[in-house]
């Protein structure tokens, strides 16, 4: 696969279009309804950009879906008018299923990188794993190549597996930032820095690195540290009380985890 076509201007097709390039990939497109988002990872990737589908390409290797989850079916629908049954199309979702592209499409895939993506940063593809599934043995066997151009760390997820992934990862990422934006937050209101804990967060970080999260597990609900635990509650009900329910429920679960254990 040397010529795609790049479907979406948000944040994965941001950094998705250039690490392609930078590994000899041909972006001949990037499409978007914003002509001028389109332009900006047109513009990072080299490729033509457009916001129509009667000006797309129609002899890609691959027509690569980077929208919104709720959108792959319909933009799948929208290829489907366009392109051939044999073209391969394939999407980038982690929640979304394979079965919902088209099955006007013969070989469908999910090209899935799990990683954060935000806006102003560069992710370092290299070490992210990819999540590659197809309706074909060669199809599948593309995909995998085909990603390999980015990362070693390459793997058969299927659909129903993919969505374990996902959970998982918006407990790993998702609440464990809401949970930074809460610290932050309780320290703004006592005008204390951020800065403070981002030591802590980056030693948290490295610790599961190379043991189980449950053995790097530490603090006052892991010892069962009852009066801290109090004085802490004490604290969140005077200056924080919608937090009082979150810091019970996630200390009763630590403690009941290791309870059990004991």
């Amino acid at each position: 696969m040397e010529r795609i076509v790049l479907i979406g201007a948000g944040r994965v097709a941001s950094q998705l279009g250039p690490a392609l390039r930078n590994r000899g990939v041909s972006i001949a497109q990037v499409i978007s309804r914003s002509l001028p988002e389109a332009l900006a990872r047109a513009c990072d990737a080299q490729a033509l950009a457009i916001d129509q589908l009667h000006d797309l390409d129609l002899h890609a290797d691959l027509y690569l879906l980077a929208v919104s989850d709720s959108a792959i079916g319909t933009v799948s629908q929208h290829l489907a008018a366009r392109l051939p049954g044999d073209a391969c199309i394939a999407h980038s979702s982690g929640a979304t299923p394979m079965e919902e592209l088209s099955d006007h499409f013969d070989h469908r895939g999910v090209f899935y990188p799990l990683q954060t993506f935000s806006d102003g940063r560069t992710i370092d593809f290299t070490e992210i794993p990819f999540c590659i599934e197809a309706t074909t043995t060669e199809f599948e066997q593309d995909l995998m190549a085909f990603a390999k151009k980015l990362s070693a760390r390459v793997h058969r997820i299927d659909s129903k597996e993919r969505g374990v992934l996902h959970v998982a990862g918006v407990f790993a990422n998702n609440f464990s930032n809401h949970l930074y934006t809460m610290a932050q937050a309780i320290l703004d209101q006592h005008q204390l820095s951020f800065d403070l804990l981002r030591p802590l967060i980056l030693e948290t970080a490295a610790k599961v690195q190379d043991q189980p999260p449950r053995d790097a597990q530490t603090g006052p609900a892991r010892r069962g540290d009852q009066e801290t635990i109090k004085r802490h509650l004490a604290f969140l009900r005077k200056h924080h009380p919608d937090l009082v329910s979150l810091y019970q429920q996630l200390s009763n679960a630590i403690e009941q985890s290791f309870g059990e254990e004991e």
